[in-house]
């Protein structure tokens, strides 16, 4: 047989009898094919640049709508806490609607921001109708013959607090408040110290124009001794007369000079115990609580003040000469 035929026939032989590859089998266990597909499932999808550009520029968008809002007010921002700072405790009165006084009472003081909160201290409630007056509180009578007030009432137009009580509930109110210190023993007391005050006032003297201008010339009980010896002795003839003046050296004094002090010590007293004596009156008819007002110096009641001026008058215008030293 020829070498080809041989070869031929070998390769026939051999590719009919090879057998068919077998397949692969997947050995894979079903969990690992359910993990490799939900791997597959969740890994992202490649985006185009187009895509990622649009998605950019989305963003911005967003950003820029947000910034406007706030500009324009859609979005409040939130406002500080108001600061609440406690200042001090005072006293304020309680007055209804009227202005008649109620009560008294301490109250806290905050400020707030700009303005003052007032709260009355240990819970105490304002009573209804009625509002808080920062004003001292008023003197209230204990009794009759005291002074003070039984029905205190603001008076805005004044600022100060008035008697609102008629006379006739007054009258009411001290006979049911009477007074303990018999009203005798009252005007016997204001009588002595409307004395001492008189005495007091004429032994500390008036200034008298002289040759070296206005002195000041005191009547102690030596004082007005002395000067009476001096308008003595120029009433006798004397030109001048050895005297001083306070706090002054002594000196010759012109027969002038001691008439012009010796009148005028004169006047001075006159004065005094002229007052002095129209107060006297007046105490003895007063109230109890009408004692309470009366002092040295205090004007008198009017037909009282008209009596003095008349006798000063009558005296040679001593009560002018008074007012002008």
């Amino acid at each position: 047989m020829p070498e080809n035929t041989t070869a031929a026939a070998i390769n026939e032989e051999l590719e009919t009898t090879a057998p068919e590859p077998e397949a692969v089998q997947d050995t894979s266990s079903a969990e690992e094919k359910d993990t490799s597909a939900s791997a597959d499932a969740t890994e992202p999808a490649e985006h185009t640049e187009a895509e990622t550009d649009a998605a950019l520029e989305s963003d911005t968008k967003t950003e820029a709508t947000e910034a406007e809002g706030s500009d324009t007010g859609e979005t409040t921002a939130a406002e500080p806490p108001v600061v609440r700072a406690f200042i001090g405790a005072e006293h304020r009165c309680v007055v209804d609607e009227d202005n008649l006084f109620i009560s008294f009472c301490v109250c806290n003081l905050f400020s707030v921001g700009d303005d003052i909160e007032v709260i009355p201290q240990g819970g105490y409630k304002v009573p209804d109708g009625c509002h808080l007056l920062d004003a001292n509180h008023p003197t209230m009578r204990r009794h009759a013959g005291t002074s003070g007030f039984i029905t205190p009432k603001w008076d805005k137009d004044t600022e100060a607090w008035i008697e609102a009580a008629t006379a006739e509930e007054i009258a009411a109110w001290e006979a049911e408040h009477p007074d303990p210190v018999p009203l005798e023993n009252k005007r016997a007391a204001k009588t002595a110290e409307m004395s001492a005050a008189c005495n007091a006032a004429i032994t500390a003297g008036m200034d008298v124009t002289t040759t070296q201008g206005t002195e000041h010339f005191s009547l102690q009980e030596t004082d007005q001794i002395n000067l009476t010896a001096a308008v003595t002795a120029v009433q006798q003839g004397a030109s001048d007369y050895p005297y001083h003046a306070d706090g002054e050296l002594c000196r010759m004094f012109t027969a002038a000079e001691i008439g012009a002090v010796g009148q005028a010590s004169i006047a001075h007293k006159l004065y005094h115990t002229t007052y002095c004596n129209h107060l006297f009156a007046w105490i003895r008819r007063a109230s109890a609580a009408e004692l309470a007002g009366i002092t040295y110096g205090a004007e008198l009641p009017e037909d009282l003040a008209a009596s003095m001026q008349a006798l000063l008058a009558q005296a040679g215008g001593a009560g002018e000469t008074e007012a002008e030293t």
